[in-house]
């Protein structure tokens, strides 16, 4: 269980497993509205009726072959992305997909041919799907196929395969699951962190580009720290051995930065010498 309260509210949230999601928030949902009735003195209406349909719902949902799956998955080190419709092992060209109600068994995949592929996540209060392009582009001259999604569209290579704002975990599906991908770069929206949280638990990448103090009073966030606390959660994303990418102009993420345990690559115009000697000395800069 977390808490966290703010001027004028206060947020809820609980852990569940990945068969348990939709439930869960009506967990939530039941025990807000009993803590304002008993806040005020009135009633809690049908507790036990809302009991009944919450376990219920809880055991409709309930997914024990999905759960398998995806703690084989982990054990064979490939990612598993799952919606209502669809699940699959590995990400772009070496993955693979089948509906919900069709899913192998652990000993019917073939993990020798499901992999992962390079991920790069992508957020910030500007500039995310300006950076998302950039890298797009870098990751297309350097011979890949990439898949990559905005809030403009979802694109593999040079064509469009959604057009809109995709930069939520359905856009992430999109394109981490097409066929033809090798390398993918996500715009990671703050309501999609928020509501839905990371679209994926372990990449070789996240780059913050700022904080600012943009879209200020959503979801119970009003002030900038706590956007920029928001927008470090990218951060938990970064594997053992990935990195932060970080903009060194912007003190909220150059203080965070700096308590990050991970590696950090600094990027900004204000980097000094010695920063950059740091830099090129530790590997996260080159020296030309």
């Amino acid at each position: 269980i977390a808490t966290r309260t703010y001027d004028g509210g206060a947020t809820l949230a609980i852990t569940a497993p990945i068969d348990a999601l939709y439930s869960a928030t009506d967990v939530v949902e039941a025990a807000w509205g009993w803590t304002v009735a008993d806040l005020s003195g009135q009633p809690l209406q049908d507790r036990d009726a809302t009991l009944q349909r919450i376990k219920d719902d809880i055991a409709e949902e309930s997914d024990p072959a999905l759960l398998r799956l995806a703690e084989a998955a982990a054990l064979h080190g490939v990612s598993c992305v799952s919606d209502d419709d669809h699940v699959t092992l590995g990400l772009g060209r070496n993955s693979q997909s089948w509906p919900r109600d069709e899913m192998p068994v652990p000993d019917q995949v073939n993990w020798q041919q499901v992999e992962d592929m390079p991920v790069a996540l992508i957020t910030g209060t500007n500039g995310k799907s300006t950076t998302v392009r950039i890298a797009a582009t870098i990751g297309a001259a350097a011979g890949h196929t990439v898949g990559f999604s905005t809030s403009d569209w979802v694109r593999v290579g040079d064509s469009n395969i959604a057009t809109g704002d995709y930069s939520g975990p359905e856009g992430a599906r999109l394109a981490l699951r097409h066929p033809d991908v090798d390398m993918a770069v996500l715009e990671t929206a703050r309501g999609g962190l928020l509501r839905r949280g990371l679209p994926l638990p372990s990449v070789p990448a996240c780059l913050i580009t700022n904080i600012a103090s943009d879209h200020l009073g959503e979801y119970g966030i009003h002030d900038v720290d706590a956007l920029a606390d928001t927008k470090f959660i990218l951060s938990k994303a970064v594997r053992d051995t990935g990195t932060l990418v970080l903009n060194a102009d912007d003190s909220r993420l150059r203080s965070r930065g700096e308590d990050f345990g991970g590696q950090v690559a600094w990027y900004g115009l204000s980097l000094t010498p010695d920063d950059i000697q740091d830099g090129v000395k530790a590997g996260l800069i080159t020296d030309d």
